[in-house]
């Protein structure tokens, strides 16, 4: 929306940084699709899906109670 893309991703970057890595939370978000086929968005979104996918792993609800 403000036409930059460097800060924009910047900006995203330090927000996954300082809360959990969702990353389909930006790749849905709609006011970020002007910046979706950005190579650093891309590499960003790279990152925080390996970050969601660790997470996921380590705290995965085993079925047992």
């Amino acid at each position: 929306m403000c036409g930059r893309r460097d800060k924009a991703i910047l900006q995203l970057r330090r927000c996954a940084e300082l809360g959990l890595p969702n990353y389909l939370l930006f790749t849905r978000d709609p006011f970020l699709r002007a910046i979706s086929g950005d190579p650093e968005f891309i590499a960003l979104m790279s990152d925080l899906r390996r970050q969601y996918d660790q997470y996921r792993q380590e705290f995965a609800f085993s079925g047992s109670v």
